[in-house]
């Protein structure tokens, strides 16, 4: 979905940030939807972010449930993987045709934010890197 198109659906406003090193990619935060923020990525949406509960993903998994909860839910299509800065884990779920998914990054046995979005997008551990 195209920036435009995204401004469309939700009746936002948003802009390519002034600055021409953070067109490439940059963050943008609906005024109707607090809770998420939207990764656009050489001009398109690429990954939806979620830090608090209350947004949940189709399965109902969300902020602040177990890792096991997300365990439970996708079983083995759950990939787990040490987390880069703390001692929990990202766990990856992949599309089934493999070019979206979802990943929940987890400390202390919670989950503490998740984003989905296009495979190479949720590998990005700090924002657009």
């Amino acid at each position: 979905m195209s920036l435009s198109q995204l401004n469309a659906a939700l009746h936002e406003k948003f802009e390519k940030p002034q600055n021409k090193e953070d067109q490439g990619c940059f963050y943008v935060n609906p005024t109707k939807h607090p809770d998420v923020s939207l990764m656009i990525e050489n001009g398109h949406l690429v990954r939806i972010d979620v830090d608090k509960a209350g947004v949940a993903t189709a399965e109902g998994v969300q902020v602040g449930d177990s890792e096991e909860h997300a365990k439970q839910v996708y079983g083995s299509r759950l990939k787990i993987a040490p987390h880069q800065y703390t001692d929990g884990h990202y766990l990856t779920v992949r599309s089934q045709s493999g070019g979206n998914g979802i990943r929940f990054e987890t400390d202390n046995g919670k989950i503490e934010t998740f984003y989905a979005g296009t495979y190479e997008a949720i590998q990005y551990v700090e924002g657009c890197q």
